[in-house]
């Protein structure tokens, strides 16, 4: 009786896995992007922690050939912004990804 049972539930999981694989082969094939062309905006350049460091800002030149909510501004939640403060202000360079 119980390997009748692990022997059913071994070949539904399996008729499962096979039917999610399929529907998600059938899935709707996104555009490809063209490759992105940045070009140089301007460089500032600030100190901190007793060290001079150079900022440079970009812009992407075919960013109409993209989504617009490609560069949307991420929003950050309070927590994630509390820790990133807390780092900082610590001076350690933990940066979140």
């Amino acid at each position: 009786m119980r390997v009748t049972k692990r022997i059913v539930m071994l070949l539904s999981t399996m008729l499962l896995i096979t039917v999610a694989s399929n529907t998600a082969l059938r899935a709707v094939p996104q555009p490809v992007l063209p490759n992105p062309v940045l070009y140089l905006t301007g460089t500032e350049v600030y100190s901190a922690n007793g060290k001079t460091w150079v900022r440079y800002q970009y812009d992407v030149l075919n960013k109409d050939q993209y989504p617009d909510a490609m560069f949307a501004a991420a929003p950050m939640d309070f927590a994630r912004w509390v820790k990133q403060r807390t780092w900082e202000a610590s001076g350690l360079r933990l940066r979140m990804a």
